[in-house]
């Protein structure tokens, strides 16, 4: 809505032109009248008006003067010259110091509205294209600080930032390109992580917790301090930018009012590795390393402290050493078994092993060839584990939740439980159609020497895991149901007198006659010839 201001020193000139146009229906809004320049002058200086329809000579302060002190005060409003005189230098003052319009009196009721509605429109189209330039301007802004954000990440995370323009990772060179981001002095890097040491906590809660961490954190630094909050795949951390004190004593001061603010918010508590510090950017993607290997000493250290980076901190181990071909094969044997409790228990002693100072990354490093040596012994075995990859990484992230070496094992015994549970009902179908399998083989083989070794290499198993499958399905072990099934065939062999009883035995897979005798006697409770007898008198 256009507002309006008229300034005549004739009370009549004002009252005929507020009578001569409905305002309201053209959407104009008359603010007032005014008498005088000097008190015209305040009026637009407070109001504000868009169009001031104002006389030329008034006493005090005549409407040229008035336009002049207002274009010194920075007033944007369109003044609207009214004046009896046809003077061409009145004309020309007002033109050159910015009038709208040089109207003659008496002013006629379509000429007044006809160059308020021109201004008007002039207004309502400045208005949107000074929107226009408002929104452009903050889309500039914001594509700048996204592109900042995503140079800083890659940075971080060691990608390639060739494609920002850079010439080198100098602080002239970034702040040529993304505008004053550093301001000399030292670099150093703050990873945090929200524990809960308690008990269990998501990857998703653990972020958000300690986002908000951070951004309590950053408002405790001080003002002169340069800090940017960034996120990668692995850590959360704040870089940090300033004088020697800055990063050094005011961040312990500014983690020590986190800790009292991290208490009310929930139960949990927070840690923070800190880098050591360096004097060029170059180092940030160091600094990270460093906050993060730091921070993850707190499994070994507790939480809910400051742990500062220290290279001389850690013991060597391989994970080679710790998990051997003979520890990978031991693994396999109980998974074999499909035996959860075993599988508890190897996982718990490859983590004993560890020396007390290793680096943190040996533990996550263990987690990582169980799971893989798990999964792929499963696959082995014929189990479908839909999406692999996808699974190692969302355990690998869990893992990264854990505060203590304790937690870690009960995460990765929980993991491995989770993933045998969900290949169980797969197992109980392929275990019964591998004893049945292994059944048909002996239904067919019976009379020759087969051993449980045999069977096992007709279903691809090994002898271990067979026997274990095949006693689950049947109740007996392998030895115990060929014996079985091999009388049973005896007695059939015994129906029939086309069979002596001496060669009965070496029917069903026995070469030593003596000793078919003495395994019948045993599983019947009479003799092969006794039975025969038996049979032969029922029948009569």
């Amino acid at each position: 809505m256009l507002k309006i201001v008229v300034v005549d020193d004739e009370e009549i000139i004002c009252d005929l032109i507020c009578a001569l146009i409905d305002w309201e229906k053209y959407q104009m809004q008359l603010l007032g009248c005014v008498y005088d320049g000097e008190e015209a002058f305040e009026v637009i200086c407070d109001k504000r008006p868009d169009v001031v329809i104002t006389d030329i000579r008034m006493p005090g302060m005549d409407g040229l003067e008035m336009i002049k002190k207002a274009r010194e005060e920075k007033i944007e409003a369109q003044f609207l010259i009214l004046s009896g005189y046809k003077d061409f230098s009145y004309a020309q003052e007002a033109i050159r110091l910015g009038a709208a319009a040089y109207l003659l009196k008496p002013i006629e009721e379509e000429e007044l509205l006809n160059t308020l509605l021109k201004i008007q429109e002039k207004n309502e189209i400045a208005m949107e294209q000074s929107k226009e330039k408002q929104a452009l301007n903050q889309q500039l802004v914001d594509s700048r600080h996204r592109l900042w954000h995503q140079f800083l990440t890659d940075f971080l995370e060691g990608r390639e930032t060739a494609k920002y323009g850079l010439k080198e990772v100098t602080e002239e060179e970034i702040n040529r390109v993304f505008g004053p981001k550093f301001c000399g002095g030292l670099y150093r890097a703050a990873v945090l992580r929200w524990d809960n040491p308690y008990g269990s906590i998501t990857e998703e809660e653990s972020r958000y917790l300690t986002g908000k961490c951070i951004d309590f954190f950053c408002t405790c630094l001080p003002e002169s301090m340069v800090w940017y909050a960034a996120e990668t795949k692995e850590c959360q951390l704040v870089l940090l930018n300033g004088t020697e004190e800055e990063t050094g004593q005011e961040v312990w001061t500014a983690f020590h009012k986190m800790q009292a603010y991290a208490s009310a918010l929930n139960e949990g508590v927070v840690t923070a590795g800190l880098s050591r510090t360096a004097q060029v950017p170059a180092m940030v993607p160091a600094l990270a390393k460093e906050a993060e290997k730091a921070c993850s000493m707190r499994i070994l250290k507790g939480c809910g402290k400051i742990l500062e980076y220290d290279a001389a901190a850690f013991s060597p181990c391989k994970v080679e050493e710790l998990l051997s071909m003979k520890k990978a094969k031991e693994l396999q044997e109980r998974l074999e078994l499909m035996d959860w409790e075993q599988m508890k228990d190897a996982a718990r002693e490859l983590y004993e092993n560890i020396p007390g100072e290793a680096d943190p990354d040996v533990y996550y490093q263990l987690h990582l060839r169980i799971l893989t040596e798990v999964l792929q012994g499963l696959s082995y075995l014929g189990a479908e584990v839909a999406d692999m990859r996808g699974l190692i990484e969302r355990m690998c992230r869990e893992l990264r939740c854990c505060s203590s070496i304790a937690q870690i094992i009960r995460k990765t015994n929980g993991q491995i439980q989770e993933i045998l549970l969900s290949c169980k009902e797969q197992s109980v179908l392929k275990e019964n159609r591998l004893a049945n399998i292994a059944k048909e083989y002996i239904r067919k083989n019976y009379n020759k020497d087969i051993r449980l070794a045999d069977v096992a290499e007709q279903v691809y198993l090994s002898p271990t895991y067979f026997s274990a499958i095949f006693k689950r399905e049947t109740g007996m072990n392998f030895n115990e149901y060929l014996t079985e099934y091999r009388i049973e065939m005896a007695k059939e062999f015994l129906k029939n007198l086309e069979y002596k009883v001496t060669e009965v035995g070496e029917q069903v897979g026995y070469e030593d006659s003596k000793y078919f005798s003495k395994i019948f006697r045993k599983m019947v409770g009479i003799s092969p010839r006794d039975y025969r007898k038996l049979y032969m008198r029922d029948k009569i």
